[in-house]
């Protein structure tokens, strides 16, 4: 395993040290696997699926509307059956009016026909009324009745709405992690695989490999990736490679890896170009070529990969396969960060705080910090509270009381300090440290600051935690 950046001694030895190996752990694939994962998933109105071929039986005799515009007469046929009560018809109205396919799109209108063809049990309009409901479209949005309609059609055999709701149970219901149950997810992940639907396999692919609140398992990750990356799915392509590489679930196999790592790239997947690039970098199965791990590296930073471009800067910074060009490396790290690279945001906060190859600035490497731990880096949380306590007591004379009482910044620490514990690893050193300072500043700081501590913790839970899932609208 390796990490995605440049990491000083600090980072790695202290905050190992104080941390727990097992935080870190994580990090370091997190640049090498791609983002099956709902932490980094992106908001999309509309993730399109044919179910063709997948319709339960009493919808045997569904027809998917065509892409192409429909006719007036077909569609004033079409009408006339929706009206008539045809519960495919009311589907398919439904659809045409959500999607614009055929019609100018228009959710209240989708919302009349699907309801009807639901309430008669109609299992794709039964999704579609939980996929309304869950983005909010011609209603007011609600988990509780997306998830309503999502079981009724999931215990109806629809593949998609089983999808979906796993992936409420997956994330938790209303966004809360609290309520995240990872063995429902999986039951119903599971169903929805079976049934041949690739997001489902690809997502169950990842949550085994890299055991997302579950024991890892090596031969359920390889048996659902594989299944998705034979369906072309681009980003379980890519991890397919590194099941290969890393011979988790199957036997190593660098060749392997780089036969689907470049399937992903020439599909267009700049993680399948990331990791080739990885490949030539340590000569893993090939001739060790860091001039042409460049270039894989240049491509899929081209191709909009955050990550690639801390490869660029790592390079840069040490004169792999380039000449070394601290300015260059400032400059590509800069880039990174601003894409939204966790890596790079911290690595650079970690640049401008011990002022290496650039001037000392504490306020931008405290902007850094803040970007990466914003966006749930247990890592850099922690590091960002010991910045503050460590700026405060330099000499180290001071003390964790004196910063709790005294300090401007003891508030934004403590609450850094206490995401950071929350977001861990059960019974990791994180914990057990951040226990032994939150003590201390629970003595050390007023009753009023630490409710402001608090209630800014909530606020950024409540926050985070309403990160959009990519749920699929029944086709």
């Amino acid at each position: 395993m390796i990490f995605c950046g440049y990491r000083t001694p600090y980072d790695i030895c202290k905050l190992r040290e104080e941390m727990g190996k097992e935080n870190i752990d994580v990090k370091m694939i997190e640049c090498r696997i791609s983002g099956v994962s709902l932490l980094h998933a992106i908001c999309l109105a509309f993730l399109m699926y044919s179910a063709a071929g997948m319709s339960t039986a009493s919808e045997k005799d569904a027809q998917p509307v065509s892409s192409a515009r429909l006719d007036e007469t077909k569609i004033q046929g079409l009408r006339e059956k929706a009206i008539k009560g045809d519960v495919d018809a009311q589907y398919q109205m439904g659809l045409m009016y959500a999607t614009g396919k055929g019609v100018s799109q228009n959710y209240d209108e989708a919302l009349r026909w699907f309801r009807p063809a639901a309430q008669s049990g109609f299992a794709k309009a039964e999704t579609s009324m939980g996929f309304m409901y869950a983005n909010g479209f011609a209603v007011t949005k609600s988990d509780t009745q997306s998830l309503y309609w999502y079981e009724k059609a999931a215990n109806h055999g629809d593949p998609v709405a089983q999808n979906n709701l796993a992936m409420l149970y997956d994330q938790g219901i209303g966004n809360q992690a609290h309520s995240r149950d990872v063995n429902k997810a999986l039951k119903w992940y599971r169903k929805a695989a079976e049934q041949g639907l690739v997001t489902a396999q690809a997502r169950l692919g990842f949550i085994y490999m890299i055991g997302d609140d579950i024991a890892k398992n090596g031969d359920e990750a390889f048996t659902w990736m594989s299944k998705a990356a034979r369906q072309g799915h681009l980003e379980s392509m890519a991890n397919l490679g590194y099941l290969y590489e890393q011979g988790f679930g199957v036997k190593q196999n660098y060749a392997e890896a780089l036969k689907w790592y470049q399937a992903a790239a020439n599909a267009g997947s700049p993680m399948g170009e990331f990791n080739i690039a990885h490949l030539y970098q340590e000569g893993l199965g090939v001739a060790k070529d860091s001039a042409l791990a460049l270039n894989w590296y240049r491509k899929a930073a081209d191709h909009g990969m955050a990550e690639a471009w801390m490869r660029l800067a790592s390079a840069s910074r040490r004169g792999e396969g380039t000449v070394k060009n601290q300015a260059e490396a400032i400059r590509l790290y800069r880039i990174a960060a601003d894409m939204g690279s966790v890596n790079a945001q911290h690595d650079l906060g970690l640049v401008y705080m011990n002022g290496d190859g650039v001037p000392q600035d504490d306020i931008e490497a405290e902007k850094r910090f803040e970007q990466a731990a914003d966006q749930g880096d247990v890592e850099t949380q922690f590091l960002l509270f010991k910045f503050y306590l460590d700026r405060y007591d330099k000499n180290g004379s001071l003390g964790a009381e004196s910063f709790f009482k005294k300090s401007t910044n003891s508030i934004k620490a403590y609450k850094w300090l206490l995401i950071a514990k929350s977001n861990s690893m059960k019974d990791c050193k994180v914990c057990k440290t951040a226990d032994s300072y939150l003590q201390i500043a629970d003595l050390a700081m007023t009753a009023k600051d630490v409710k402001q501590a608090r209630d800014y913790v909530v606020e950024w839970k409540t926050r985070f935690s309403k990160r959009p899932r990519k749920e699929i609208l029944p086709l």
